[in-house]
């Protein structure tokens, strides 16, 4: 099993988390969407991270999208490793967090591309600002939720670690967007889960 994409990816650094606390043994293939396109594009046709390779030679399949990835490794988890519950309301509690905390980070790093990816005089302040309001919106949100001890509940699931994930990227990448005591639970939080051992083997690489 091949993880491909770097860390200082958010949707790279969820997968590889999930697959350490999982318990999942892993090898990785650090490639860059910006410098490492050619090699990308002969593992995902969008040249996209992160990928997951299963298998080796011509009978190695390819996984795509982090979501897809982790339905994956949940599966091959089982049930009691799993960070998603299977069905029914613990899922959908789970899951919830989940697509808003990725809802959030989406929303950020078109905000950073704007700035970062395109000249000065061509970002579009209008769209930036949409964004930026979005990102926003979803951590206070997120900053409502109490913990107890975990975002859904007593075991801590795929809703701790994404959510852990947007906000030490936004600390790294847009610190403006995450002022210290902003946000304090959600602060606490990510903070608490960035001592673990899975997120400490996951640190982001120097840019």
């Amino acid at each position: 099993m091949i993880l491909i994409g770097r860390y200082l990816s958010p949707f790279v650094r969820r997968v590889g988390i999930s697959l350490t606390l999982a318990g999942t043994k892993f090898d990785r293939l650090v490639l860059s969407t910006v410098t490492d396109r050619e090699k990308l594009l002969k593992v995902n046709p969008l040249g996209r991270v992160p990928a997951l390779i299963l298998g080796k030679g011509k009978t190695a399949e390819v996984l795509v999208d982090s979501t897809a990835i982790l339905d994956h490794v949940d599966e091959d988890a089982g049930p009691r490793r799993a960070l998603t519950p299977a069905k029914g309301a613990p899922r959908r509690r789970v899951q919830k967090i989940v697509f808003l905390a990725l809802g959030t980070l989406e929303k950020a790093v078109g905000a950073l591309y704007e700035k970062t990816r395109r000249p000065a005089e061509k970002v579009h302040q209008p769209w930036l600002d949409q964004l930026e309001s979005q990102v926003t919106a979803g951590l206070e949100t997120l900053n409502a939720i109490v913990p107890k001890p975990y975002l859904a509940g007593p075991k801590l699931t795929q809703a701790d670690v994404t959510a852990a994930v947007l906000f030490g990227f936004l600390r790294r990448a847009s610190p403006h967007l995450v002022p210290e005591g902003r946000y304090k639970r959600l602060e606490a939080h990510a903070k608490k889960l960035e001592k673990l051992p899975a997120f400490q083997a996951c640190q982001p690489e120097q840019p």
